[in-house]
């Protein structure tokens, strides 16, 4: 099994336990909490896909994954 197949797999069950398809995921990008396989590919940290990453998904994954790490780390601090 490659990484990025991982991811797949990965992105697959987490859509099936769900009750997701690609415009719920798309739209509720935010509020969803994705597997760290996902957040990690779409940060680049498996490599860079041929054509980029699928976008708005990958800033929306990113951005919120960001601001919950930056949640967790003020948290952490109190």
């Amino acid at each position: 099994m490659t990484p990025t197949s991982k991811v797949v797999g990965d992105l697959a069950q987490f859509m099936v336990q769900n009750k997701l398809d690609d415009r719920d995921v798309l739209m509720k990008a935010e509020e969803l909490d994705f597997p760290s396989s996902v957040v990690e590919f779409m940060q680049g940290y498996l490599g860079q896909p041929h054509g980029g990453f699928p976008e708005p998904l990958r800033t929306k994954v990113s951005e919120v994954m960001w601001v919950k790490g930056a949640l967790h780390l003020e948290r952490s601090r109190l």
